[in-house]
């Protein structure tokens, strides 16, 4: 899977104007962090009782080999928790084996403790499990098969059942229609984009590996998820492959393979996230993991609870960047570009603000917008609540919960193909003052992406500086490269000589950088590190810093060196 690279803008104000710039740093965030970094589906698949090396390079699973693992993120020090395997089951679902040992049906039935079903259905979300030759929706029984002699369904693999009962959500318990035969499964891309947040696939014993082969289990994942897997490498979904257990040995290492469309390929052994020196992360981890992309408390603190959920893998979008600078006339307006890639079209929103960022100075009395692609003007906007035609569109504005503050703010709204746009906040007849202009993503579940954002103005002295907010999404991390750029910019009355700082969002300094060759932290070079994202900045006198950002909130601050002023440019590329 190939991640486009990105490059975004920013948003405004530090030093005396700090308290303002992460105010509005943080508006964003509560907005927009729901976004494209929580998945729109996830569905999770146990496969049966072989090690990690029986699986990975093995030629009898050509599929998870040629087509799995060359498009996903394999966990390569993974383990089952115990043996055998219902016990693994319970403790990927809920946290806990729930004091079962055995593959027996469990006693105590419904079990009334904490699980991933119904944390999800608790918040809203959905959830399903999807066995093979189940014979009919809400199947409470040990086993079922269509051939005799021949193990198909087994109660033991479909932990949620355990749950079920008539009385759910109560208890924590399950309704019997979230207990589904396979047939029920999707096959169609609409069918996937209805299905539930998470579900759970339950192959039969014929095709988990438990009796059958490894090469039958193989092409059973190719006939029945392949689909769902090239889908969710499209649309913000996850598949996950994992083995419920080795078959009985100490080391209990099996394979985890997780794709989709932001997830970033590779083999990571986890070491950073794993539960104590050496060993690796387990089904405990797996359940943080799903608990944490969508936002759930933990079923059990012991276990779940006290994992770090696996976030390396997981590219997290960049989202909602704005850029604050003074807005003068001219090549002083603010002018901010961006490019949609993918195939869908996607719905932005742009906010050119001025009077509602408060008493940082002389603000921009009354801002105005102009959308452009290429030569043609698409959209203007003077004041927020009327279109350029005279008809309202405050209804829509506020529908979006972000509407501006001040009625001579300037809002368009716009469903826009895939391609090249320019932005331009200018003041009503030739006004000047401090302004921002904000770039939303309205459809972040849309199969296209914000990318190649970037934001030129220009840089004073004070707080005059050309400042910018950037939030990474809440599960994961960015690699990002942030250029500041003045003397290549092939206009007149550019900055001579860039610095860059990134703060985060308490205000803390990340790192900082004068000339981009060169660390400021230690004197070092970082030539080879800025060259191997493809993205140097021209001249040596332009800053670059290249990092790995956690899910939050961060500021860039661009100035001129020794209180230098001019026209500069703010970038930051998301990196695959």
């Amino acid at each position: 899977m190939e991640v486009p690279r990105s490059r975004l803008r920013l948003h405004g104000g530090f030093l005396c104007c700090r308290r303002i710039v992460l105010a509005i740093i943080i508006a964003l965030c509560a907005v927009a962090g729901n976004a494209a970094a929580r998945p729109s589906h996830v569905v999770i698949v146990m496969m049966e009782n072989h090690a990690y090396g029986e699986i990975i390079g093995s030629p009898s699973a050509p599929y998870i080999n040629n087509v799995l693992v060359p498009n996903s993120a394999v966990l390569t020090n993974s383990h089952g928790v115990e043996h055998p395997s219902q016990p693994n089951y319970l403790d990927l679902f809920s946290g806990a084996n729930q004091g079962v040992v055995g593959d027996a049906t469990p006693v105590g039935l419904p079990f009334s403790t904490p699980n991933l079903g119904a944390l999800l259905i608790n918040k809203g979300f959905s959830f399903a499990t999807y066995s093979e030759s189940l014979p009919s929706v809400g199947f409470t029984g040990d086993n079922f098969t269509t051939v005799a002699g021949q193990n198909q369904y087994q109660r033991k693999h479909n932990p949620a059942v355990n749950w079920q009962a008539a009385d759910a959500p109560a208890g924590n318990h399950l309704a019997p229609s979230l207990n589904q035969p396979f047939t029920a499964f999707p096959t169609t891309e609409v069918g996937f984009a209805n299905m539930p947040a998470v579900s759970i696939v339950v192959p039969n014993e014929q095709n988990d590996m438990h009796d059958g082969s490894i090469a039958m289990a193989d092409t059973w994942l190719q006939n029945n998820l392949e689909a769902y897997r090239f889908w969710a490498a499209h649309n913000n979904s996850i598949l996950v492959v994992t083995w419920d257990e080795d078959d009985f040995t100490t080391a209990n290492r099996i394979a985890t393979i997780i794709t989709g469309q932001n997830i970033r390929p590779g083999m990571y052994s986890e070491s950073s996230v794993e539960s104590a020196p050496g060993l690796g992360v387990d089904h405990y981890s797996i359940l943080r993991t799903i608990e944490n992309l969508f936002g759930l408390g933990a079923c059990n603190a012991a276990t779940d609870g006290s994992r770090k959920p696996i976030v390396d893998l997981i590219h997290s979008p960049l989202l909602n960047i704005s850029t604050r600078a003074n807005v003068a006339t001219a090549s002083q307006v603010l002018i901010a570009g961006f490019i949609i890639t993918g195939t869908d079209s996607k719905k932005i929103m742009i906010r050119g603000m001025g009077p509602s960022l408060g008493s940082i100075g002389s603000v921009l009395a009354d801002p105005t917008l102009e959308l452009h692609q290429g030569d043609a003007t698409i959209a203007t906007n003077d004041n927020w609540k009327i279109n350029s035609d005279g008809s309202s569109q405050q209804a829509v504005v506020q529908a979006t919960t972000l509407p501006p503050a001040n009625d001579n703010e300037s809002v368009i709204l716009a469903n826009l193909n895939p391609g090249p746009y320019t932005a331009i906040l200018a003041g009503k007849n030739g006004g000047t003052g401090t302004g921002v202009i904000e770039l939303y993503d309205l459809g972040a579940l849309a199969n296209s992406q914000l990318a190649n954002i970037s934001t030129r103005g220009f840089v004073g002295t004070n707080s005059n500086v050309l400042i910018g907010g950037v939030i990474v999404a809440s599960a994961g991390t960015s690699n990002v490269i942030i250029r500041a750029l003045g003397p290549s910019i092939p206009i007149a009355g550019t900055l001579a000589d860039p610095t860059l700082e990134l703060r985060d969002g308490s205000g803390a300094l990340v790192q900082s950088n004068d000339n981009w060759k060169i660390r400021d932290a230690d004197g070092r070079s970082q030539q080879s590190t800025i060259e191997a994202t493809l993205l140097p900045p021209p001249n040596d006198s332009e800053s670059a810093i290249a990092q790995t950002l956690p899910a939050g909130n961060y500021t860039a601050i661009v100035r001129g060196k020794n209180n230098t002023t001019g026209l500069a440019l703010v970038e930051v590329y998301n990196l695959p």
